[in-house]
């Protein structure tokens, strides 16, 4: 795990990003936090990045999934 530290990428929070996360609330049962993790990680694809999704809570791992990313329950 420690030789991915290098590739990840910082999303900054914005309101694009705040109001996806509010969309994805509304089609799963996500807390706040976790669904502004899944808005960043979905920017990151459209920008044309290779997303590998990790987390540790189910719901989040099976919305990841949902919504097209290859999830890892960590």
């Amino acid at each position: 795990m420690q030789e991915d530290f290098p590739r990840l990428r910082v999303v900054e929070v914005r309101r694009a990003i705040v109001e996806r996360a509010a969309d994805l609330i509304g089609s799963w049962p996500l807390r706040a936090y976790d669904a502004i993790q899944l808005a960043s990680a979905l920017a990151l694809r459209e920008a044309g990045g290779a997303i590998d999704f990790w987390c540790s809570d189910e719901a989040l791992g099976l919305a990841a999934a949902g919504e097209g990313l290859r999830a890892t329950r960590i």
